[in-house]
C-alpha cells in the first residue's frame, strides 16, 4: 500500500541520516514524506541534493510556513 511505501521510504532516508516524516491527507489515498532541510534556502538545496543522490529525484524544497 501506498502507507507502506511511504513508511519504507522514510525508513531508507532516516537510515542515510536525515530527518524524515510521513504525512497523509485523510480524504486523499496520497501520502507525503518530508525531510528537515535546515534553516535556510542553502540547507535545503543541500538537501535536496543529497536526496536526489540517494536517487530521490523528485526532490523540492519549499519555504517553511510563516
Amino acid at each position: 500500500s501506498s502507507d507502506v511505501c511511504s513508511s519504507d521510504l522514510a525508513n531508507k532516508i532516516k537510515k542515510s541520516g536525515y530527518n524524515a516524516t510521513v504525512y497523509s491527507n485523510p480524504a486523499s489515498k496520497h501520502f507525503k514524506v518530508w525531510v528537515q532541510g535546515g534553516a535556510d534556502k542553502k540547507a535545503a538545496d543541500n538537501v535536496v541534493k543529497a536526496m536526489q543522490k540517494l536517487g530521490f529525484n523528485g526532490s523540492f524544497s519549499f519555504p517553511p510556513a510563516k
